[in-house]
């Protein structure tokens, strides 16, 4: 008896961990140019990818995006004449995508012009911002709404004052966001409510230039989330439509940067850190799972991750360990918990998608939920070893699998 008691005290944490966990299907995607520049930007609802990658592995020879259909079909986006460089950036649900395409030599300020490119591959520049601003673009919504900068050479100087602002495609219009104090801003991420996640130069946070995550409300105006720990950083990624906000913050005195979610309450959830200098967020879904890379300099060192609302995962832990595969990076994810990113398969890069085994995500069972199950189990257990003859149980070692 004490041998079985002993079995089940070892098994009970493992078998909660794989529960937690869950596990994917690895689909690859296709070979990659070259693994450190190739961009996975994004995955929608549908299922389309949006990716970007460099022609013959170098940048003088300029770079293309690609959408990859759910059927894995392929399109390829070149940059218009008289550009060089294609940065696809978001997709949405209509198949709409936004792209900043930049020009060999660049301008003095932001070098990059944005476009929208609807469903059917059509690509038309976005209307011009207030006073000439240049436009750097990073996220649309289900509506066509848009977030990224605009940017203002300051005198004579190169630098560029930064602001904030959502587009209505629909109408044209810009609403340049508001930081306390005129200061700069950068929009990164979009929900379907409207509402603008990303950072800002707030007055009077730790240093010469303290940058803070921001939320946005409907008129523009944005609001500072706060740091970790009495930290001096943070900064804002994405944001789905229950308000939840994946971010990364640093912890203070230690020096870390943790991805945290900022929950819509106000409270900071400290997801932690993976191996590495910096975890940097992706995008979050509707469940409010987040995905990123623990980034380590060395881009084949890196981790991608997942938070799962419960745990912090490396994603490499998470899939078949004989696929032949080495995750580094985690570009997007969607409701479906579908994962979009970039690796090294039998030793070549290569793009993957990550379909649960499982179609619903998989939490860790709440506090009374784990105490019911040990106490089922324990009853079993007794009743087991009362009502049947020891032998029914030899040679028929328990078993357990991955994401039921």
């Amino acid at each position: 008896m004490m041998l079985r008691w002993s079995w089940f005290a070892v098994a009970w944490p493992l078998l909660l961990g794989a529960w937690a966990a869950g596990s994917y299907q690895v689909i690859d995607l296709g070979k990659l140019t070259y693994p450190a520049v190739a961009d996975v930007a994004d995955i929608n609802n549908a299922g389309q990818v949006i990716y970007n990658d460099l022609n013959d592995g170098d940048f003088e020879s300029g770079e293309f995006g690609v959408v990859i259909e759910p059927d894995g079909r392929r399109r390829r986006i070149d940059p218009p004449e008289g550009f060089l460089l294609t940065q696809l950036r978001s997709i949405n649900d209509r198949g709409e995508i936004i792209a900043n395409f930049d020009i060999p030599e660049g301008r003095e300020d932001l070098h990059s012009s944005p476009y929208l490119i609807d469903a059917s591959g059509h690509a038309s520049p976005l209307p011009p911002a207030p006073r000439g601003a240049a436009v750097e673009v990073n996220r649309i919504n289900n509506l066509g709404q848009i977030t990224g900068r605009t940017g203002i050479r300051q005198d004579s100087q190169l630098d560029v004052f930064s602001q904030a602002f959502r587009l209505d495609t629909a109408s044209g219009k810009y609403l340049e966001l508001n930081v306390p104090g005129d200061r700069q801003s950068h929009g990164q991420g979009i929900n379907n409510h409207g509402v603008v996640v990303g950072f800002a130069n707030f007055p009077g946070g730790v240093g010469d230039f303290p940058i803070h995550a921001f939320r946005s409300d409907e008129a523009g105006n944005e609001t500072d989330l706060g740091t970790l720990h009495g930290g001096a950083y943070s900064e804002a990624f994405a944001i789905n439509d229950a308000g939840q906000i994946a971010a990364q913050a640093d912890d203070g005195p230690a020096g870390r940067v943790h991805a945290v979610r900022f929950e819509p309450d106000g409270t900071i959830t400290d997801i932690g850190v993976l191996p590495g200098f910096s975890m940097n967020p992706a995008d979050i879904n509707a469940s409010g799972q987040i995905v990123g890379t623990s980034q380590n300099g060395d881009v084949e060192k890196n981790m991608p991750w997942l938070y799962d609302g419960a745990a912090l995962h490396d994603l490499n832990d998470l899939i078949p360990p004989d696929s032949g595969w080495k995750l580094i990076n985690a570009g997007g994810n969607n409701d479906a918990g579908q994962i979009v990113g970039n690796g090294i398969f039998h030793g070549e890069a290569h793009l993957f998608r990550l379909d649960p085994v499982s179609s619903t995500a998989i939490p860790l069972p709440a506090p009374w939920a784990a105490g019911a199950i040990a106490l089922a189990a324990v009853a079993f257990m007794s009743t087991a070893s009362r009502a049947y003859p020891a032998r029914l149980f030899a040679g028929r070692p328990g078993s357990c699998r991955r994401g039921s």
